[in-house]
């Protein structure tokens, strides 16, 4: 009796461990993919799929009134939200915004001396829109930026003395300047270590790395610009 229960007994013995390897393997195959997949989201993150070169061009304008004789400060607010925005110069005296009204919603608004402008996306994909092009007055504008789900892009004026800071999560970020950011201070924070150790922000050689990101400063200084970033953004600092 006793020699017909061993083997009986090493049977189930064996289904229990193998079980056990087969749920093991299982959940570190889960706990594997799920790493690869979410550094994957990371590294090849579409932001926001939009191209300043689409064909669907603009369709609509809107703009502001026109600003006072001998203005020499411009105070902006811009909210971007699952949209792209291209900052251009201009030199007209008023601010004015080309875009496709069959993708985006633009309010535009004066508050209390400041131009407040509301960029919204009206679609859950955006990939054959373009940018809304934003086209500002070439005087100091002091601009206050707030990105959500969006892009970002600006094209600094050689003789910029703007203030630009910039509050960004998961989105992309764009700067391209054609005298390698001369006259300027620059300073990124990002509060994601994981963020930083991605590799997610690309900037010219000159730029000093620090802790939280990077920062840069060169000549008078008068051209400034904050960025704090949240989530995972992709920043582009061209030259």
């Amino acid at each position: 009796m006793k020699s017909k229960k061993k083997p009986k007994f090493l049977l189930i013995s064996t289904l229990v461990i193998i079980t056990m390897l087969s749920t093991g393997a299982t959940a570190l195959e889960i706990h594997t993919s799920s790493q690869i997949h979410n550094y994957s989201d990371i590294s090849n993150r579409g932001n926001f799929n939009t191209s300043a070169n689409s064909k669907v061009g603009a369709d609509s304008q809107k703009s502001s009134d026109s600003l006072p004789h001998n203005t020499q400060n411009l105070n902006v607010s811009l909210d971007i939200c699952n949209g792209g925005v291209e900052i251009l110069p201009t030199s007209s005296n008023k601010i004015i915004a080309n875009y496709n009204s069959q993708y985006y919603n633009i309010k535009m608004t004066k508050q209390n001396g400041k131009w407040v402008i509301s960029i919204s996306g009206k679609t859950a994909k955006m990939g054959n829109s373009s940018y809304v092009q934003l086209h500002i007055p070439n005087i100091k504008c002091n601009m206050d930026v707030n990105v959500l789900d969006g892009s970002f892009s600006y094209d600094f004026p050689e003789n910029c003395i703007d203030a630009i800071n910039v509050t960004a999560k998961d989105s992309s970020i764009e700067f391209t300047s054609k005298n390698q950011y001369k006259n300027s201070t620059i300073s990124l924070s990002a509060t994601d270590k994981e963020f930083l150790e991605y590799g997610l922000i690309n900037y010219p050689d000159y730029f000093t790395k620090t802790h939280k990101g990077f920062e840069y400063k060169n000549g008078t200084r008068k051209n400034q610009i904050d960025i704090s970033l949240t989530g995972f953004t992709n920043v582009d600092f061209r030259d």
